[in-house]
């Protein structure tokens, strides 16, 4: 059963003005101007913690941890610093989570990954993957971490809400889950983040407003940041999509290698409409329809040259090619070489017999 995590009392705090005596921003700012990241600029006057003593005894069995987010506001900002001595053990949470290290150094761990933080970088998280920080031997950190249920952003009611959070919510095993300092993106989050602890705890409709909009912000950094990541992902899910489409027609083939294929027909037995087969399969073999089958044949055919004695017209038959010498002229076009001599250089014999012949005593 999840607990729920006590908030850090007010002493802890290394300011001493609570949040309800800031005084609000007159408005919304603009995005700040890109500037290269300075570690004492990002030490944050936030609350401050230490990471073990406030996250791990509120880490369930299952590894779930639940922050206690205040209901009109369910967004936080800390600073947990934490040592070599003790690390807190990998956790998952409903909240999204971004990380900065201040300074120090440490590791991101997500599941079987150890990624390697210097000051300035800034790790991001989802909701599904296990994961923790934890720093070198004899080694201190500072992080400054921004907390934030999702809801908060999907929920507003706002079209395409839920694509701001597109960076946390498309996390793989091998998401680049470190935006490194020298990129100039964590130094623009940080002044963000700075714009949204001024206007906690959010008492007022207006500094709600404020905070939503920074944090918009930030999410529009990270989602231009991964951008290119998104669309190696959705290559790869097109490629998936592609394969599942095939799956009918890659069966078919081995068992009917030496019938007579058209696309027309290949397609039907996928489902598809003939456009669409060929796309998707240029998509996975970059070859066109014709291409891939004679490329497929001839692999099959080298199989049978190599390991088998099998007269080469018959072995053009059951591939499927109408006659020895159209055969022969695909082989030699994909593989440089005649079906005879690619039988002999198999066998560690000179492709030319003549030169055979003058090598014996």
């Amino acid at each position: 059963m999840r607990s729920h995590l006590r908030s850090a009392p007010r002493s802890s705090r290394r300011t001493s003005v609570s949040r309800t005596e800031r005084k609000p921003r007159g408005r919304v700012s603009a995005l700040p101007a890109r500037r290269a990241p300075s570690c004492p600029d990002m030490t944050p006057d936030w609350p401050l913690n230490d990471e073990y003593r406030l996250i791990e005894p509120q880490i369930d069995p299952q590894g779930v941890h639940v922050w206690p987010f205040e209901s009109a506001i369910p967004l936080d900002l800390r600073v947990l610093v934490g040592d070599s001595e003790k690390t807190v053990k990998k956790n998952r949470h409903d909240y999204f989570e971004l990380l900065l290290l201040c300074s120090g150094a440490t590791f991101f761990l997500v599941e079987d990954r150890r990624l390697p933080m210097k000051p300035g970088d800034l790790a991001i998280i989802g909701s599904d993957l296990l994961h923790s920080t934890e720093c070198p031997s004899s080694a201190r950190s500072t992080l400054g971490v921004l907390y934030f249920d999702p809801n908060f952003i999907a929920g507003d009611g706002m079209a395409y809400s839920t694509e701001y959070l597109a960076p946390f919510l498309n996390q793989d095993s091998g998401f680049p889950h470190i935006v490194a300092a020298d990129t100039g993106v964590p130094a623009q989050i940080f002044d963000l983040m700075q714009r949204i602890q001024e206007e906690l705890p959010g008492s007022s409709r207006r500094a709600r407003l404020a905070i939503n909009t920074y944090l918009k912000m930030i999410l529009i950094l990270l989602v231009n940041q991964y951008s290119f990541y998104a669309s190696q992902a959705d290559s790869f899910k097109r490629q998936e999509r592609a394969l599942d489409s095939l799956h009918n027609f890659f069966e078919f083939l081995p068992r009917h290698v030496g019938d007579v294929i058209h696309a027309p027909e290949a397609a039907r037995m996928c489902g598809l409409c003939e456009a669409d087969f060929t796309s998707f399969l240029r998509q996975l073999t970059g070859k066109p329809f014709r291409s891939f089958l004679n490329h497929y044949r001839v692999e099959r055919a080298q199989v049978a040259l190599s390991g088998t004695n099998r007269p080469i017209s018959e072995i053009a038959q059951e591939m499927g090619f109408c006659d020895q010498s159209y055969f022969g002229a695909v082989f030699n076009k994909l593989t440089g070489m005649t079906p005879l001599s690619y039988r002999r250089r198999q066998r560690g014999e000179p492709a030319d017999p003549a030169i055979a012949s003058s090598m014996r005593p």
